[in-house]
This record gives C-alpha cells, structure tokens and sequence, in this order.
C-alpha cells in the first residue's frame, strides 16, 4: 500500500515539473526501495506558482535519489537526495495580460484544485479498495487507522533531505536597450536531519511529527546582479540534448567557489547558515507557562556582506 502511495505522489508531483517521468519504472523503482532518476527537463511552466512574468527557457534536475527502507520502515529514515538543480528564466513576452485573462487563469487555477482533490480522493478509495480496509470491522478500522497515522508521523518527522547544487539564473535582454543583464541566486547545499534533545543527530519514535526537531545547514548561499551579461547557450546548439557534463561548465562556477569580480557581481556574497528548530508537543505545550513559545528556532549565519553598484541599481529601475 505504501508502495503505491509514494509511487502516485511522486509521479503526480514531479510530472508538473518536469518532463519523461516513466510511471512503470518509476514504480518498480520505489517498490526495491531505490529511486534514482537522472537528466530531467525541467517544464517552461515549472515556475508558474511562483506568479512571476517569467518563464523556464532551460532547466535541469540532474539527479534524485530517494531511499526507502521498506523492511525497517519504522526504525530507518526516508532519504531524498537532489543534485544539480540548474533553471534559466526569461521575461514571459505574455506576461501583459488584461482582466479577462487573469479571470481566466484564476478559474483555471481553481479547476485544477479541484481535479487534484478528486485524484487524490480516487487514489485514496482505490488503496482502501486493495488493502481491503473498507471491509474490516469498525474495532479494527480505528486500531489499523492509528497505526498507520503512527508509522506515517515517524516517516515524515525522521525525513532527511539534501539538495546540492543549485543555479537560479534569469537572463533579460530586453529592459536596457543593448544590453543584456542577469541575476540569480546560487547554492552549495543546503540539508535537514532529525536531532536529538542535544543536537544530535538521531532517529525519533515517539511523537516524531508532532515533537519535531530539526537540524538545518546551509552552505554557500549567494545571489548576484551581473549588470553585463553573456547569455548562456548550448553547447550542442539545443538544450533538450546537452549532456549533464555540459550544464555542470554553464551553471557550476560559483556554486563551490567565488568567482572573479569581473565574472560577477554579488549582491550577497557567499553565506553559511545553521539552523535548529523544536515544536513542542501537545502535553508540553498544555504544561508550559503562557509566555513560552511553542516553536523555537535559533539561526547563525556567517557574517552578511551586501553589494550593489550603480549599473545594477540602473538596471534593476529598468
């Protein structure tokens, strides 16, 4: 059951953003316990929720691995890993849209919201259907129910996530006449573990979602203005079929190390962050006094250095 469950969600997920998701082995893949996918062309409307005038003209997901240790689901973490998250927007020429368009991307959006909520609510009757929990006896309903709300918060509350490498660029050649600027954000990493009370890392049973600690890095977190750009373009003269090889000499440089002020112009420098966060469970938060928070997260970055020239002031007013 679960199989299928994570299965339908990450095809369901990933296929708005990007594209040749294959269901059938992508399924055979979760059920070994093993996704790795590779190479995956981002959609030009990957970045519609976001409501920007801008569109994806070339983008990436080098890789996603996902770790599923079917036979110690209660007693191991669920491991998502993502590589090489490369995007290069541009101005989205029907941005300029009048009333009746807004209308009817707003009903649009509205349809959409409810065709997920009768997909999800058809996948949901289906597994119920399989597994046959329509059928058993209201006792063992509610007793089955808590167990697997159970082993779902120990999942979701002892989830590890990594994400390295990623590239945010928009290009505009259009705004300043003659000239063609950039500006994006890049990042080394950025990962999330389950502590203990002391920080540690660690993998929690008891109450896992609703006492959560987490543990957070970030490194190398940096965002530039190049005033004067050079577009990026493909090697092969499509980006459909650069190789991985290809995107990593485009969009790597300035993800591990600083580039030379005259290949970019930061606005923020490069940064490290950590991060820890604690939600306090229900009994504690019945038990505490009314003037202690609920949440608590403590943040530390190394110290921010902020730029901004006069040609990126202009072009930024353009």
């Amino acid at each position: 059951m679960f199989e299928r469950q994570v299965a339908y969600y990450l095809n369901k997920y990933l296929g708005r953003y990007v594209y040749n998701v294959d269901a059938s082995a992508l399924q055979i893949s979760i059920f070994k316990g093993n996704v790795q996918l590779s190479n995956l062309q981002l959609k030009p409307e990957a970045l519609n929720s976001l409501n920007l005038p801008v569109t994806v003209k070339a983008g990436l997901l080098g890789s996603l691995k996902l770790k599923v240790p079917w036979s110690n689901l209660g007693g191991s973490p669920v491991i998502c890993e993502m590589d090489g998250i490369y995007v290069l927007a541009v101005p989205n020429t029907g941005a300029q849209r009048d009333e009746k368009d807004f209308a009817a991307a707003e009903q649009k959006a509205k349809q959409q919201k409810i065709d997920q909520a009768e997909e999800e609510f058809i996948q949901l009757w289906k597994e119920s259907m399989e597994s046959g929990d329509v059928k058993a006896p209201a006792g063992t309903d509610q007793k089955s129910a808590g167990r697997l709300q159970s082993l779902m918060e120990t999942i979701l509350g002892n989830l590890q996530l990594s994400i390295t490498n990623v590239h945010i660029r928009y290009e505009d050649p259009d705004s300043v006449p003659g000239q063609l600027f950039a500006c994006g954000l890049t990042l080394q990493e950025v990962s999330a573990n389950t502590v203990d009370s002391k920080g540690e890392k660690a993998f929690v049973v008891k109450n896992a979602l609703e006492h959560l600690r987490k543990s957070a890095r970030l490194l190398r977190f940096a965002v530039y203005f190049d005033a004067q750009a050079e577009a990026y373009r493909p090697q092969t003269g499509r980006w459909e079929s650069m190789a991985r090889v290809h995107w990593n000499e485009l969009f790597l440089p300035g993800i591990e190390s600083d580039l030379p002020a005259e290949e970019r112009e930061y606005v923020l420098t490069p940064i490290n962050g950590a991060m820890t966060f604690e939600r306090l469970d229900g009994k504690q938060r019945r038990l505490k006094p009314d003037e202690e928070p609920t949440h608590k997260a403590v943040a530390s970055l190394t110290s921010l250095s902020l730029h901004l020239s006069e040609g990126q002031y202009t072009c930024a007013q353009a």
